[in-house]
């Protein structure tokens, strides 16, 4: 009887260290030493909790930009080509001069049409003149294709720079087609003249990351405020903010505006993080002025820090 309650033990036994081999070992972390005995009973108390807050914000802006477009018109496209490539270093000189940046965008080649059909817009040169199309038709004496070279660009300056000089310069070095409304085809639906300098805020990214941790400052203190009382409040953010990289967004919307557009309306913009930049390219004004930004956000505890 007892020989058979010594092998129970000694199976029992076994059987706990084949089970303690098995399973993965758990490690303990300690926790930080600058993280003290009362910051870490506060972090430990929003374990699974949600904390919320909101910022409010201006933005000024600091980049001036003209865009625009450089057409030049030739027989020959590499003579058309040069011409441009000319105007093209003279404005950007003069916009050096002013302490901006030119950026270059897409260059457009195109051909005017040698005719038209004459039931559009225009007539054959020549009435007596054959139809191209038609076999056995005299091409003799007709004018030589045109290439249209275009080149779309946008001048960038500091908002302290001389802007209306540079739109005088600009126009002396024939480009007229500045804008984004620069096409004819809505001169005749215009309300009225169309606008040619607008402002955008530079490091935008940057500026909204600051909005964020303001935004994530407030969330830590409204809920030490409501949890721990006004007393203690000080010390319960400085003890959140020790980890608050620990912490995950789980919403974060930002309202900018109103902002002034074109012909006198006025709209808002609505940003979310992560940021997207064709949302971030909508924050353009039509003038100079201070733009208000306000949100919310909406944080995550982690289930458990572990240290």
């Amino acid at each position: 009887m007892k020989e058979s309650r010594t092998r129970i033990l000694f199976s029992v036994a076994g059987m706990g260290l084949v089970m303690a081999a098995l399973l993965p070992a758990t490690v303990t972390a300690k926790r930080p030493a600058s993280i003290s005995d009362k910051e870490a009973r506060y972090i430990i108390a929003t374990t699974r909790q949600s904390l919320r807050g909101t910022c409010n914000a201006t933005l000024k802006p600091d980049v001036v930009s003209i865009p625009g477009i450089m057409t030049v018109e030739n027989a020959e496209p590499a003579t058309a080509i040069g011409n441009i490539d000319k105007v093209v270093s003279e404005v950007r000189r003069m916009v050096r001069r002013q302490g901006g940046k030119l950026v270059m965008k897409e260059r457009v080649r195109a051909i005017k049409p040698l005719f038209r059909n004459s039931r559009y817009r225009y007539r054959y040169p020549y009435r007596t003149m054959q139809r191209p199309s038609q076999p056995g038709s005299d091409k003799a004496g007709m004018p030589p294709a045109t290439f249209v070279i275009s080149q779309y660009f946008e001048v960038r300056l500091p908002v302290r720079a001389n802007v209306d000089r540079v739109v005088v310069d600009l126009l002396k070095n024939g480009i007229t087609r500045l804008g984004k409304q620069f096409s004819s085809r809505y001169s005749r639906y215009s309300r009225g003249p169309n606008v040619i300098v607008y402002y955008r805020f530079g490091k935008l990214v940057e500026r909204l990351e600051k909005i964020k941790s303001s935004c994530i400052a407030n969330a830590i203190r409204n809920w030490c405020v409501s949890r721990s009382g006004q007393g203690n409040a000080k010390a319960c953010e400085r003890a959140l903010n020790k980890v608050r990289d620990r912490f995950t967004i789980g919403s974060l919307s930002l309202t900018a505006g109103p902002m002034m557009r074109q012909y006198g309306s006025k709209g808002t913009v609505y940003l979310r993080w992560p940021w997207q930049p064709r949302y971030l390219d909508m924050m353009e004004l039509v003038g100079f002025a201070e733009v208000p930004v306000s949100g919310s956000i909406y944080l995550r505890a982690p289930a458990s820090f572990g240290w």
